[in-house]
């Protein structure tokens, strides 16, 4: 017989296996079936949320016959699990900060049984090894669900002793301070699991303090502490798989193309030598894994990289081309180069961390990306991730005006410009700028006047290719509106208004040369001026565009129709998307930034008027289905937003909102692009969106700090300007995220007092309350009855005992089994109002009940109030009796060393005494 586990659990004694059956039947409804494939026997649940799990038992400790480090290993060799769990019971080490039933799971191990033991001191020498950080994260994820009892991560004590003195635990939380308890099989657990690398942790409750008083209530102890780490463990699995990651290339549901980089549309001249450059580095996977290829704006290397990555199609799996240059961000970061891949490679959704998890998601895969313009993104900590990134084996290829050589790991070719005559000489026609600005002749049908050239042509076709300076973009540039010139050659020459040119190599061999090339200006200016007046500015108004747009924005915005786009394609001024399906158009860079020079300022705030209003159509009228169409508008609303920021534009609130509400629905979280937003608006109720929306993102990635910071910023703003109440389901959810949701914390007032106070003013705690309790999941019930609960104390603070009686009935009943504290808390309550309808005989029995119920988990608090209840009962009756209660209420007062809990045990015995 064949077993494989994706998950083995590992019990001890009889009451955790029991406590983890009883758990996984409740939670999962599945029974174990009992399997004996070789010399060991196991407990298979079945598939449990996608996965495989099984149990086995060992005996107590580390060593011997059948201890954890035996029954371990021979479990990995015959089940090969990803994740090994050991559930059970351990001891605390502070009783005044800790309770019976907390769930530890260890952060890490301290192995105390090495050690040097001196006479004045002992050193402990032991391993101190991490768990697994992948389950370490799981089940502190997990912790934000959970609120059976408090759970405890961090380092956990581990040796072969049955610790049962209070001076040799605290011996070794001397010697290890942030301890949270301790056990005896995690040793064995650790150095089974890292040898045969296999993912493991504890997960264990705690059952008594190691001070002398084991046997005290054991069993009662035991089964509480096994029943909660069991339950905690089941309630993980119910939440998420736990699993080996699949690779989303192999779980596609529609083929994905081959490549993004469309066909070719005209001749590819006098690169072949760079093409197979490119060509031996990325077929050759022992060279290095980035190559740049560099040089200054208009000399090609976008086209060089087009098509050489098309001569490589049959070579690799997919290969992707990322514009960088679209970028929104005033400063670039990795996450979000990294999202700029992860988007064109159709794996944004759900990617919580791009910068870390992308690279994870394409390992196996002959995959060569293309990133376009990376200066637009070059930073340190962009090149940094970069590198890291290629080195887990994706070839990347890199077109930049920047140098960039890193031995071993990346190194740069130059592309130069195109060797330019500087004479007719017999060998004219072999050059390269010749045969380019001819073949772009061609395909405009403008050769015929030019098929033979005189003397004087040729020399003026030299000043003209000199005047170029070899770039070929402008040299395609000019040739494309050389049909639309009604002069000579060497007219053509004196009329692009530059002087001769002298080739300059420091051009090329400067690691990019200037920004910007009198050239380049001179040829867009002469193509420009070709055109009628009222077209020129027509597409003047194209630079209104931060990169790319659709002819229906450009049509709407700028009044540029089909047939100019078309006509201005013609002449290179504008380029094509080449994706198979794409309509969408483009300018390039050099030419966008002459564009937007020569827009005038009055135009300027016209257009981008007018693009707000567009872009805030366009999302208004979307909706989350379509959000693959509006990730193509991403920068144009990004744009757009930001706009209405600066003017404080009264449709910000709603615009932002709509962009929020459909990227987060579909897994897109933009915290770079949100924080940029908030240096722009003066706004407090906007700036109190922006913090709940990057707190959003933060929190759907499991980073709790940052989600609790953002959640306490909107929470704070929103609660300062919003006195009328009219954002305060905002200020709800920030409330409740923030503090429920993440910081667990049972006993903290939910909203906090001053949200408290403020809600009473307005009669709106208990729409508070029933507000958050929409606000969770829907598989949250036991969080949604601790909310229930609080409206029961609403209604019993505002006398309506009726409503009240009713809810903690329901909580009672929910409570019973799964929160011991709450159920308790519940009787008491119950028992309050009975006295308050005079209904002692019930009252004393919901009393004694919660009484019971508070001795099993020693709440000290609930075992005062119980008893003084009680008292005050029996005394109101003249019953003897009350004295007992009294006494009790006293001493459990006094250890509870609680000021609070003294004035009130002091009231009830100053009205019993005038009574």
């Amino acid at each position: 017989m064949h077993l494989s586990a994706d998950v083995l659990l590992v019990t001890v004694n009889s009451h955790e296996t029991r406590q983890l059956f009883e758990a996984f039947n409740e939670i999962h409804k599945v029974t174990p079936n009992p399997l004996r494939p070789r010399s060991r026997t196991y407990n298979d649940f079945g598939e449990i949320n996608g996965m495989r799990v099984l149990h086995t038992l060992c005996e107590m400790g580390t060593s011997g016959l059948g201890s954890a480090q035996q029954a371990i290993d021979e479990s990995i060799t015959d089940l090969q699990p990803h994740s090994v769990i050991m559930v059970g019971v351990a001891f605390g080490v502070n009783p005044k900060k800790q309770a019976i039933g907390d769930v530890l799971v260890s952060r890490q191990l301290s192995l105390y049984e090495q050690a040097r033991v001196g006479a004045k001191t002992n050193i402990a020498r032991g391993d101190k090894p991490h768990a697994s950080a992948e389950l370490v994260n799981y089940f502190s994820n997990t912790q934000l669900y959970w609120s059976e009892a408090k759970v405890r991560i961090g380092l956990a004590l581990s040796g072969e002793k049955l610790v049962d003195s209070p001076e040799f635990r605290d011996q070794l939380v001397a010697q290890e301070p942030e301890a949270i308890g301790g056990e005896m099989e995690g040793a064995g657990l650790y150095v089974t699991c890292q040898k045969r690398k296999v993912d493991w942790i504890l997960v264990k409750g705690i059952c008594d303090w190691a001070d002398g008083n084991k046997g005290e209530d054991k069993d009662a102890r035991q089964a509480l502490a096994a029943r909660n780490a069991a339950r905690f463990v089941a309630t993980a699995f119910q939440l998420a798989p736990l699993k080996r990651v699949t690779n989303p290339f192999e779980q596609a549901a529609l083929p994905e193309p081959q490549s993004n980089l469309g066909e070719s549309e005209n001749a590819f001249i006098g690169r072949e030598a760079l093409v197979e450059t490119v060509q031996v580095w990325a077929t050759d996977r022992t060279v290095e894994w980035i190559l740049c290829l560099r040089g200054p704006g208009g000399v090609g290397k976008t086209r060089l990289a087009r098509e050489a990555g098309r001569t490589l199609r049959g070579q690799f799996d997919r290969i992707c081309l990322v514009n960088l240059e679209s970028q929104s961000l005033e400063t670039v970061t990795p996450a979000l180069v990294a999202s700029a891949m992860a988007q064109t490679l159709g794996l944004s959704e759900g990617l919580k961390e791009p910068d870390k998890e992308l690279a994870g998601l394409l390992v196996g895969q002959k995959l060569l990306l293309i990133l376009d313009n990376f200066e637009s993104a070059d930073t340190k900590a962009t090149r940094t991730w970069l590198k890291d990134f290629a080195l887990t084996g994706i070839k990347c290829l890199v077109t930049s005006r920047k140098r960039w050589t890193v031995r071993n790991i990346a190194r740069d070719v130059l592309v130069k410009r195109l060797v330019v005559p500087s004479s007719p000489t017999r060998d004219f026609d072999m050059l390269f700028a010749v045969q380019l600005f001819r073949d772009r002749l061609d395909s405009e049908v403008a050769l015929a006047p030019y098929a033979t050239l005189s003397d004087s042509d040729r020399a003026a076709l030299v000043r003209i290719l000199q005047v170029t300076e070899g770039f070929p973009l402008a040299i395609q540039m000019v040739a494309a509106n050389l049909l639309h010139w009604e002069g000579t050659l060497a007219s053509l020459a004196s009329g692009l208004g530059v002087k001769e040119l002298a080739y300059r190599h420091d051009l090329d061999e400067s690691g990019g040369g200037p920004e910007r090339h009198e050239s380049m200006g001179a040829c867009f200016q002469w193509s420009l001026n070709l055109l009628p007046e009222d077209e020129r500015a027509r597409f003047l108004k194209l630079g209104v565009f931060p990169y790319d747009f659709s002819p229906e924005a450009a049509q709407e915005i700028c009044g540029v129709s089909l047939e100019d786009l078309q006509r201005w394609w013609q002449r290179s001024l504008v380029e094509r998307d080449t994706t198979p399906n794409s309509t969408r158009r483009f300018l390039l860079s050099l030419v966008r930034e002459y564009a937007r020079e020569k827009i005038r300022k009055s135009d300027e705030s016209i257009l981008i008027g007018k693009k707000t209003d567009y872009f805030i159509k366009y999302m208004i009228n979307s909706d989350k289905n379509t959000i693959f169409e509006i990730l193509k508008e991403k920068e144009n609303v990004v744009h757009a937003i930001k706009n209405c920021i600066r003017n404080d534009d009264s449709r910000c609130l709603v615009f932002f909102n709509k962009i929020a509400e459909i990227f987060y629905t579909n897994g897109f979280y933009e915290e770079e692009i949100m924080t940029d937003m908030l240096k722009l608006s003066n706004n407090n109720i906007l700036i109190a969106n922006i913090y709940y929306r990057i707190a959003e993102s933060y929190y759907h990635k499991s980073d709790n700090l940052n989600a609790k910071k953002y959640f306490k910023k909107c929470f704070t703003d929103i609660n300062d300007c919003s006195e009328d109440y009219v954002h305060s389901d905002l200020l709800i959810s920030a409330s409740v995220r923030g503090r429920y949701d993440i910081l667990r914390r049972r006993e903290e007032n939910l909203f906090g007092k001053k949200v408290i106070t403020k809600f009473r003013k307005k009669d709106l705690i208990i729409y508070g309350y029933k507000k958050a309790i929409e606000l969770l999941r829907d598989n949250r019930e036991l969080e949604k009855l601790h909310l229930e609960y609080k409206i029961g104390v609403t209604y019993e603070i505002q006398k309506d005992f009726g409503e009240a009686n009713d809810i903690f009935l329901r909580c009672r009943d929910g409570f019973s089994g799964k929160d011991i504290r709450y159920f308790a808390n519940s009787l008491f309550r119950l028992g309050k109002i009975s006295y308050a309808y005079e209904d002692d005989e019930k009252g004393d029995q919901y009393m004694n009940d919660c009484l019971k119920e508070y001795k099993k988990i020693n709440n000290k608090f609930g075992i005062c109030h119980a008893n003084l209840q009680l008292a005050s009962s029996y005394c109101r009756r003249s019953h003897s009796d009350y004295k007992l209660f009294l006494d009790c209420a006293y001493e459990a007062a006094l250890e509870t060393n609680s000021r609070r809990t003294m004035e009130q045990y002091n009231k009830i015995l100053e009205g019993m005494k005038n009574k």
